[in-house]
């Protein structure tokens, strides 16, 4: 990612606005299914630059409505 797109993520992420660069995703229970339970899956994300608060929702909603649970 050049420098200019990762200040511009950055900036974003300030304002409350997530602007993902990239992610990493781990499901850990496809490589152990005790950690969750029968017929549910885990799944941790690095994501660079996500705010810690939203300008505009939460993340419960959001990501709730994102992955349609």
């Amino acid at each position: 990612m050049p420098i200019d797109e990762a200040q511009a993520g950055f900036e974003a992420c300030t304002r409350g606005e997530p602007s993902p660069g990239f992610a990493e995703l781990y499901f850990q229970s496809a490589y152990d299914p005790t950690v969750a339970p029968e017929g549910k899956h885990t799944m941790s994300a690095f994501v660079q630059y996500a705010p810690y608060t939203l300008a505009d929702g939460d993340w419960t909603r959001d990501a709730t409505r994102s992955v349609g649970a």
